[in-house]
């Protein structure tokens, strides 16, 4: 069985990656827009989902015996 988990740190950077994209959409996007809201919501989500990877326990795989 391979491992197929990746690590926080992996994880976390990805996220933080998105955010910038998503806050710079943001940012570059009038809010007359109709397109606005919907970026806004992204960017809420990833920072949401940032804030559960910092916040989540740690699973460690049990150990074969």
């Amino acid at each position: 069985m391979s491992n197929d988990l990746i690590s926080r740190e992996a994880l976390y950077n990805e996220i933080v990656r998105l955010e910038e994209l998503a806050r710079n959409r943001v940012c570059d996007t009038p809010s007359s827009s109709p397109c606005y809201m919907r970026y806004v919501a992204q960017l809420n989500e990833r920072t949401a989902l940032k804030q559960l990877v910092i916040d989540a326990p740690v699973a460690y795989p049990l150990p074969k015996y």
